[in-house]
């Protein structure tokens, strides 16, 4: 077990409507350990929380292969905007996020696409709880272990959040792919996922739903619209320590 360094989201902050404009944190713990918490909610607080290893999860929990490296032909569709069902098996196999997956083609989310399956990540729903209760509220978290596994879990209450509104989530997560993080990094991934929902909007909209991750959304699009993206990070409290910029995000 793993003490990090976290940020809580009140249990209320996750409820239809009141989910408000969510952002991405960071938990870093030792020997590379990262953990990345989706939900930064108004009044967050940081605390100490223990984890289990990612790698248990990997190797016991989740066995179903897709932790060994891409090949060669893997590389050279994904070159030529190739997907196919087995990519996509390489990171889940919750019928939910395989859906949410293949939506993410032609929109600006494919490069994080690219980056799951190459890497490759693995996602699955999970009750946080089992996790640690501290953490039972969140929408999801992000391992990275010190030999390069990555596994993200997202929260069992969102197992009926549509598939748009997933895919849009993931197309952020999939952009912190190390330890570092950054106000700029932070504004990046927050544009990223307000556009790719407007995107997968464009095709085809969703219909009215009371699901957090759509209020989440709609909320990030409207601050997107309104130019607001950028002041929202900088404001928001759980990012107050970070740098201005981290490694590929320079501007």
């Amino acid at each position: 077990m793993k003490q990090l360094q976290r940020v809580i989201c009140p249990p209320e902050q996750h409820k239809p409507g009141l989910t408000g404009l969510l952002g991405l944190n960071h938990l870093i713990g030792f020997a590379g350990l990262l953990a990345l918490v989706l939900g930064l909610p108004a009044h967050a607080f940081a605390a100490e929380a223990p984890v289990p290893e990612p790698e248990t999860y990997w190797a016991s929990a989740y066995p179903y292969s897709g932790a060994a490296p891409v090949g060669v032909s893997t590389h050279q569709a994904l070159s030529q905007n190739r997907f196919d069902t087995a990519m996509f098996y390489r990171i889940t196999r919750e019928p939910l996020i395989l859906q949410a997956l293949t939506l993410l083609p032609g929109t600006d989310g494919e490069k994080s696409l690219k980056w799951l399956i190459e890497t490759p990540a693995r996602v699955v729903f999970k009750r946080m709880a089992e996790l640690s209760p501290s953490v039972k509220d969140f929408d999801a978290l992000s391992y990275i272990g010190a030999n390069g596994q990555h596994m993200v879990f997202i929260n069992e209450i969102h197992r009926n959040a549509p598939p748009e509104a997933l895919a849009a989530l993931l197309a952020h997560e999939a952009l912190h792919q190390d330890a570092q993080n950054s106000i700029q990094e932070e504004i990046t991934a927050w544009t990223l996922e307000a556009r790719v929902w407007q995107q997968l909007q464009a095709r085809t909209p969703t219909p009215a739903s009371q699901s957090a991750l759509v209020y989440r959304m709609n909320q990030l699009a409207n601050a997107l619209e309104a130019g607001q993206i950028a002041d929202l990070v900088q404001r928001n409290a759980g990012y107050s320590g970070l740098p201005a910029h981290s490694a590929g995000f320079t501007h």
